[in-house]
């Protein structure tokens, strides 16, 4: 089953700031890992990352991102509504 991914646009203010300052390849990381959430989360959101105790809440990281989303399975959806991009120290 094949669940839409839905970003909240708060959500890729992070993602859009890092992009901006990184380098050449780290903007290839973050593009790879994005590719790779999306694709993660819309084929087995369930099987993505840790729950979080007493919430609906599941955090999933895909190196150098990391988001937190909800799974609304009556309606096949995933809502992102946060992220970050971890940054490799110099």
């Amino acid at each position: 089953m094949n669940f839409a991914v839905v970003w909240n646009p708060s959500a890729t203010v992070p993602i859009d700031d890092a992009w901006v300052a990184a380098a050449k390849n780290e903007q290839e990381d973050i593009a790879l890992a994005l590719g790779r959430i999306q694709s993660r989360l819309s084929g087995d959101p369930e099987g993505c990352g840790e729950s979080r105790s007493n919430t609906s809440t599941r955090v999933f990281t895909e190196r150098p991102v990391t988001v937190h989303f909800r799974i609304i399975a009556r309606l096949n959806l995933v809502r992102v509504f946060a992220a970050r991009v971890y940054r490799r120290r110099a």
